[in-house]
């Protein structure tokens, strides 16, 4: 809620990750699933409760925080925050746009896939004169 006492601002990157729960096999006690979801993601804003984006003076903590995002890492961040939290880390790595190796996004995204139905919205096609 703070962003790391609103050390996060506009223009930096931050990795997103997941916290939640969920099972491997059917009949099996749930476990705690954690994990990074995606690497390097950019800061757009950062605002406070009230609105205001903290590149102001006047403004308090950090409430909200938009990043930039790509259609399919939208998908799956939506996806993951119905099981669980989705959270900003800033990490070296991110600070200096490298990617890590440590976290198996692959294994994390399909963990999210796999208590999802995958319906995805498809383009209409063309209509010709035939």
């Amino acid at each position: 809620e703070t962003s790391y006492n609103n050390a996060i601002r506009e223009g930096h990157a931050v990795d997103l990750y997941f916290s939640g729960t969920g099972v491997e096999n059917e009949n099996e006690k749930e476990k705690v699933v954690y994990g990074k979801l995606v690497n390097n993601v950019r800061v757009l804003a950062v605002y406070d409760k009230n609105g205001t984006s903290l590149n102001r003076q006047e403004a308090m903590d950090a409430a909200t925080m938009i990043v930039a995002l790509s259609t399919d890492d939208a998908d799956l961040i939506g996806r993951a925050k119905v099981f669980g939290s989705v959270f900003p880390v800033v990490s070296f790595a991110a600070m200096n746009q490298q990617v890590d190796e440590y976290y198996d996004l692959e294994k994390m995204r399909n963990a999210i896939y796999e208590r999802t139905i995958d319906i995805r919205l498809v383009a209409p096609e063309d209509e010709t004169d035939e």
